[in-house]
């Protein structure tokens, strides 16, 4: 089973500064290295089939819902706010009934910081 990382705005800090009213940040990661970023659309019934991360990943469920499975063959819910993060080389596939917009990040050095502190 995959560490879920919950990104919902409970989590995250007030911003208290530039005047701002009822806004939160949640930091996600903190990298020394380039990383790419991009967003996945999965439509209703869509599968992004079995592979190995080539660099680490962070998939992250910004709509929708779907579900992620690992080399133990273990199927596990994603909803909007929660994410995972695949190391390099590890196997995995993911998909989504209903559809779902997935932010990604992918880097050699990506590591996965405490959220909310």
């Amino acid at each position: 089973m995959k560490k879920v990382m919950s990104l919902n705005k409970l989590i995250g800090k007030p911003i208290s500064n530039y005047n701002s009213v009822s806004a939160n940040y949640t930091k996600l990661m903190r990298t020394e290295e380039p990383v790419t970023i991009g967003i996945i659309h999965v439509e209703p019934g869509g599968i992004i089939g079995y592979h190995d991360a080539p660099v680490a990943q962070a998939f992250i469920v910004m709509e929708g819902e779907g579900w992620i499975k690992g080399a133990d063959g273990n199927r596990q819910m994603l909803n909007t706010g929660e994410g995972v993060l695949w190391d390099k080389g590890e196997g995995h596939e993911s998909g989504s009934e209903q559809g779902m917009t997935v932010l990604v990040l992918q880097g050699e050095n990506l590591t996965e910081q405490k959220i909310g502190e």
